[in-house]
C-alpha cells in the first residue's frame, strides 16, 4: 500500500468522513491536520486493488502523537523512519530541503503474528497468513512524507530488508513531481509557482540524486566486503574439508554430476595403488578402471559402480586380488534444496577386521565344541542325581544338585546357540524342510511352554484363524524360533497376567505373534534388539536370564526360511514380536492337496 501525507483540507468529503470517523470528537480542536492518506494499494485478493475499498486506512489523521498513538502501526512505521508527528503540522521548505539527506528509512516487523504493532490480527494476519511486514518511506520537499508498506506471506530476512533503502529513493524520486498535487488540486496558484517553487523543487531533486549515488556506492562496497567474506569463508572451509579429507584412513573420491573430479585424497591412490587422479579432470572412468583391475571381479566392480552412480547411498565389500578387502560406500551429494550436485566414494581397508572376527568365530567354535561334550556329560550326571536313580540325597544335597543342573542347562543352550549362530554365519546350517501345518508346530511349542509358563504365574492363550495353513520350513528350528518368543514373553510378563499368541494370515504371508503385557522396550534399547549378546535392560526382569542370542538366531532361521521378523512395543505398554512365513498353497510342490 502507499501513503503519501496531505492537508485535512485538500481532501475530499469522503476522505475527510473517514478522517472525523477516525478522530472521534477530537476533529474540530485540531488546526493545519494533516492525513496519510492512501494513494494506491495491490494485492492478490480483488478487493486489494482499489483504494476505494479499504475499511480503515484510506485516511488516516495524523493531528498529534497522541492520537497518531492509537494506530500502533504507523505510529511505529513514523518512528522508523525518523519523523516527528509534530513536524508535519508546520513544516519549513527550506529545513525540510537540507534534512533530506537524513529523511529515509526502513520500517521492518519480522514477525507479523501476535505483533501489538501490526493491527487485525484475527481478521487479517491470521486468516491470510501474513509472516513479516516491511515499510519504507522518505520525506519530501513540501514537508509531507510518503509510505510504501508491504504484508508478506514470507518471512522477510533482515538481510533483505535492508536492500529496501535504496527503493525508498526511487520511489521518492517518482513521488516528487506529485508533491504539490494532491486529488486535481494545487498547493499554489498557478501564478504562485515562481522561480522560489521550481528552485525548491529542483534542489529536492538533486538531493534525492545525490542520496541515491551514495547509496548506491555504499551498496556496492557493502556487497563487494561481503562477497568477499564470503569467498574467503568458502575457501576457509574448502581448505579444511580437504585437511579432513587428506587426514582421513579412508579413501575418497569425489566427482560432480558430468563426472567432474572434485576430489580425490592421496590415501585413495596409496590403498588401490593407482596414480593420483588429477583434480579437475572431465571425467573419473579411467579411475573406476584402475581400480577394477584390481579386484577379483573387475566387470561386477564397474557395474556396480554405474548402477550406485544412478541410485542413492549404498554399501558393499569389494575383495582385491591381493586378498585384502574393502568397504566401499557411496552417496550422492545434494545441495540445500536437495538438488543432485554430484557422488562421493569411500574405501576403508577392513581387511584387518575380517580377520580378527574370523579369528574370533574359530576361537569361539573351537571352545564351545571343547565345552559341550563335557558339559553334556556333566548334564547327564545331575540329572541321574536329581531324579533319585543314584539314590536318594538329602535335602541340602538335592537343592545343591538342582541349581547346579539348571545352570549346566543354561550352559548348554548357551553353547548351542553360538554354535548354530556360527553355522548359519558360515554357511553351514542345514535346513531339513517339509510341507506342514503351522498350527501344528505353534499348537506343539504352546503346550511345551506352558508348564514354564505356570511356574512364573503366566497364562499362555491361544487363537487360530488360519487352521490348516501350510508352510515349507524346518519343524525342529521352527519350534526353536516359537520357544524363543514364547520364553522371553513369559518372563517378562508379570504374574497373573496373559501371554496371547495369535496365528492369522497376512497376505500371501503366515503371521505368527506373540504379544505380552510386560514392561516393553525401552526406547534406547530398540536398536539392539537383534542384536547378539544384547540383554534388556529394566526391573521387573525374571531370575531366570537368557543368553542374549535367542533373538539374533531367531532372526537367522526365520530369514533362511524366506521369512521376516518384526516387532512393535512401547514402554510400560508390552511388546509384540511376530514372524511371517510364505504360505504354501494345495497344489503346490510338496503341498498337501
Amino acid at each position: 500500500r502507499f501513503f503519501k501525507t496531505h492537508p485535512y483540507s485538500d481532501l475530499d468529503e469522503a476522505l475527510r468522513g473517514f478522517a472525523r470517523r477516525a478522530l472521534g470528537d477530537d476533529s474540530a480542536a485540531i488546526p493545519g491536520m494533516k492525513c496519510l492518506a492512501l494513494l494506491a494499494t495491490a494485492g492478490n485478493r480483488p478487493e486489494w486493488n482499489s483504494r476505494f475499498t479499504s475499511e480503515a486506512h484510506r485516511a488516516i489523521p495524523l493531528a498529534g502523537f497522541e492520537i497518531a498513538s492509537r494506530v500502533p502501526m504507523i505510529s511505529n512505521l513514523l518512528s522508523q523512519l525518523g519523523v516527528e508527528v509534530e513536524s508535519l503540522l508546520s513544516p519549513s521548505h527550506e529545513l525540510m530541503v537540507d534534512s533530506q539527506p537524513a529523511s529515509f528509512n526502513v520500517f521492518y516487523v519480522p514477525e507479523a503474528k501476535g505483533s501489538s504493532v501490526i493491527p487485525d490480527q484475527e481478521k487479517f494476519v491470521e486468516p491470510f497468513g501474513i509472516r513479516s511486514v516491511v515499510g519504507f518511506g522518505g520525506t519530501l520537499p513540501s514537508g509531507d512524507i510518503f509510505v510504501v508498506v508491504m504484508f508478506s506471506k514470507v518471512t522477510i530476512p533482515r538481510e533483505t530488508v535492508e536492500l529496501f533503502r535504496t527503493l525508498a529513493l526511487n520511489v521518492k524520486m517518482a513521488a516528487l513531481p506529485f508533491d504539490q498535487a494532491v486529488f486535481g488540486k494545487s498547493r499554489e496558484s498557478a501564478s504562485g509557482r515562481n522561480r522560489t517553487g521550481a528552485g525548491i523543487e529542483l534542489r529536492a531533486r538533486i538531493s534525492t540524486l545525490e542520496q541515491l549515488l551514495e547509496v548506491y556506492e555504499s551498496s556496492v562496497l557493502e556487497q563487494a566486503d561481503k562477497l568477499y567474506a564470503e569467498q574467503e569463508r568458502i575457501v576457509l572451509q574448502k581448505t579444511l574439508l580437504e585437511c579432513q579429507g587428506e587426514a582421513s584412513l579412508d579413501g575418497s573420491l569425489s566427482v560432480s554430476i558430468d563426472g567432474r573430479i572434485l576430489f580425490a585424497n592421496r590415501r585413495l591412490s596409496e590403498m588401490w595403488s593407482i596414480p593420483s587422479p588429477v583434480i579437475g579432470a572431465r571425467s573419473y572412468t579411467n579411475v573406476l578402471d584402475s581400480m577394477a583391475e584390481r579386484t577379483t571381479d573387475p566387470s561386477a566392480f564397474l557395474d556396480r559402480s554405474i548402477a550406485a552412480g544412478e541410485g542413492l547411498e549404498s554399501r558393499e565389500e569389494v575383495a582385491l586380488r591381493d586378498g585384502r578387502t574393502f568397504d566401499r560406500y557411496t552417496a550422492p551429494i545434494l545441495g540445500p534444496e536437495g538438488r543432485l550436485l554430484g557422488r562421493v566414494w569411500q574405501f576403508r581397508d577392513i581387511t584387518a577386521f575380517k580377520e580378527i572376527d574370523r579369528l574370533k568365530d574359530d576361537f569361539i567354535a573351537a571352545v564351545s565344541h571343547e565345552l559341550r561334550t563335557p558339559l553334556t556329560a556333566i548334564r547327564g550326571s545331575l540329572d541321574l542325581m536329581t531324579s533319585g536313580s543314584t539314590g536318594t540325597l538329602p535335602d541340602e544335597a538335592m537343592g545343591l544338585a538342582v541349581i547346579a543342573r539348571r545352570n549346566c542347562q543354561r550352559l548348554v543352550r548357551l553353547i548351542n546357540d553360538v554354535l548354530d549362530i556360527e553355522k548359519i554365519e558360515a554357511g553351514r546350517m542345514d535346513l531339513r524342510p517339509e510341507t506342514l501345518a503351522l498350527e501344528a508346530i505353534v499348537e506343539q511349542s504352546v503346550e511345551s511352554m506352558r508348564p514354564y509358563a505356570k511356574e512364573l504365574g503366566v497364562e499362555l492363550q491361544l487363537e487360530n484363524s488360519a487352521p490348516g495353513a501350510q508352510v515349507r520350513a524346518d519343524p525342529d528350528r521352527l519350534a526353536q524360533v516359537m520357544e524363543n518368543l514364547l520364553s522371553n514373553a513369559a518372563k517378562f510378563s508379570p504374574k497373573g497376567e496373559v501371554v496371547c499368541v495369535r496365528l492369522a494370515r497376512r497376505g500371501s504371508a503366515l503371521r505368527v505373534e506373540v504379544k505380552d503385557r510386560g514392561p516393553g522396550i525401552p526406547h534406547e534399547f530398540l536398536g539392539r534388539v537383534f542384536e547378539k549378546f544384547s540383554q534388556m535392560p529394566g526391573a521387573g526382569r525374571r531370575s531366570k536370564k537368557g543368553t542374549g542370542l535367542g533373538l539374533n538366531l531367531a532372526r537367522a532361521i526365520v530369514e533362511q526360511h524366506g521369512g521376516t521378523i518384526g516387532f512393535s512395543a512401547r514402554p510400560e505398554a508390552g511388546s509384540l514380536f511376530y514372524f511371517d512365513l510364505p504360505e504354501r498353497l494345495p497344489g503346490e510342490d510338496g503341498a498337501a492337496p
